[in-house]
């Protein structure tokens, strides 16, 4: 049963959308008060939990017959719902405490995170829906932090702009590994029209820049050292990586490294932040 419930609410997926929230408070050196922090950590998990819960329920029978996802097929209809349901009342009830400007930002992206997976809307399937909400949220998401903490986004904006092309990166890159599948059901989203190669050519494209905006971002010395020597590391992972693009497990295992890479710097540049407040 347990392992049930973990598989049913993505803990491992959800945990990485946490990541900008976190890095967005720490960036201001100061935590919120803690029943502010309280209620932002519920409202932020719950969100994340129930749009994925979402995503899964809209895309059950589709899910069941993509190769890669096959395995969601076994979960529970029934349970969905009740999931989806009680995480979405949960959240309702508790980002109405927030600030005003952070509780626009997360109910903004529950409306978009549940019009990329509603049948009626499916943003997921449409020219750059996919891309322009995933950038949506994960810019959301670090502002969130921000303001959370008391910081303004004006003078923010350059750590949330990277979060949203990464976002927007693992979109587009998931919609590659799918493309065969999304492609044989007559969808018509980016990659599709445009071709793996092509689409492999704009996440590496959208990661170089992230790079850039990150070293900007914190213009310390170690900052844009790491982010250079990740830049670096990055263009050596990639090297031939386009001619193999048909291959599922290559592509499986760049996602892994490139995800690894980004983890490492942005913990290195959270603690070189960190280090520079404190001084």
């Amino acid at each position: 049963m347990k392992g049930r419930l973990l598989e049913h609410l993505r803990l491992y997926e959800s945990a990485q959308i946490l990541v900008p929230g976190l890095i967005g408070i720490l960036s201001q050196g100061s935590l919120p008060p803690p029943v502010t922090l309280l209620l932002y950590g519920v409202a932020y998990g719950s969100h994340v939990l129930s749009v994925y819960s979402l995503n899964d329920l809209c895309d059950y029978d589709s899910d069941a017959l993509n190769p890669r996802k096959a395995g969601l097929g076994a979960r529970s209809v029934r349970w969905l719902w009740a999931q989806t349901a009680g995480l979405t009342t949960i959240f309702l009830a508790s980002v109405v405490f927030l600030p005003s400007r952070v509780r626009l930002l997360l109910l903004g992206s529950q409306v978009i995170c549940m019009a990329y997976s509603h049948p009626l809307v499916r943003l997921k399937r449409r020219p750059l829906g996919s891309e322009l909400a995933h950038f949506t949220v994960g810019f959301s998401y670090f502002a969130s932090g921000v303001l959370v903490a008391g910081g303004h986004l004006r003078h923010q904006w350059l750590g949330a702009v990277p979060f949203g092309l990464l976002y927007l990166s693992g979109g587009t890159f998931n919609e590659i590994l799918d493309y065969d599948a999304d492609r044989k059901a007559e969808l018509r989203h980016l990659v599709v029209l445009a071709g793996r190669r092509r689409a492999l050519g704009l996440v590496f494209a959208v990661h170089y820049a992230a790079f850039a905006l990150l070293a900007l971002y914190q213009p310390s010395t170690p900052a844009v050292a790491a982010c250079a020597a990740a830049a670096l590391l990055y263009t050596v992972m990639i090297r031939n990586l386009r001619a193999g693009v048909d291959d599922p497990a290559l592509l499986l295992r760049f996602r892994r490294r490139y995800r690894l890479l980004f983890a490492v710097l942005l913990v290195l540049i959270a603690l070189s932040r960190a280090f520079e407040i404190g001084r």
